[in-house]
């Protein structure tokens, strides 16, 4: 022929030998996918989760930071209160979640002895997720922390 692979020859080479190369490829790749969206949906759920914790926790101490304002702190002061109690959660979480996660790991690893289950965690990503921690927790508590800041002095100090 002129050069040309034959139509058997290209199909080999798209599936592999078999099929089997690329299918199971095509199955670990659909299962990446997979988990990276449960993830996500996770990540979302926990910034969620986060924002509403933040918003709760200021509409029940609105009196709270009115008197605050009534004594002499400034917005300044009163935002800043609300973004470091949201900051000390993040933190304690963003340093309690991956050592509860690999200790478990470590655990079921040892009881079962699987490979699978062997705790073999990316170190650069700790440092990473710790970011994103910061830059969510500023994310979330920029509104309640205003909203925490405009309490009228007159309305917190009315008897409730």
């Amino acid at each position: 022929m002129d050069g040309q692979p034959s139509g058997e020859q290209r199909m080999a080479a798209r599936v592999g030998q078999g099929g089997l190369t690329i299918a199971g490829q095509l199955a670990a790749d659909g299962a990446l996918r997979a988990t990276h969206s449960f993830v996500g949906m996770a990540l979302l759920l926990a910034l969620f989760g986060m924002a509403t914790t933040v918003s709760m926790s200021v509409a029940e101490r609105r009196r709270e930071f009115g008197l605050l304002g009534a004594v002499g702190a400034t917005m300044r002061q009163t935002r800043s209160i609300v973004r470091w109690e949201a900051a000390a959660v993040v933190s304690l979480g963003t340093i309690l979640g991956p050592v509860i996660a690999m200790g478990t790991l470590v655990l079921l690893h040892l009881t079962s002895g699987s490979s699978y289950l062997r705790p073999a965690p990316q170190w650069w990503l700790f440092p990473l997720i710790a970011a994103g921690a910061a830059v969510a927790t500023l994310a979330t508590s920029t509104l309640p922390a205003r909203r925490a800041a405009s309490v009228p002095v007159l309305e917190a100090a009315r008897a409730e």
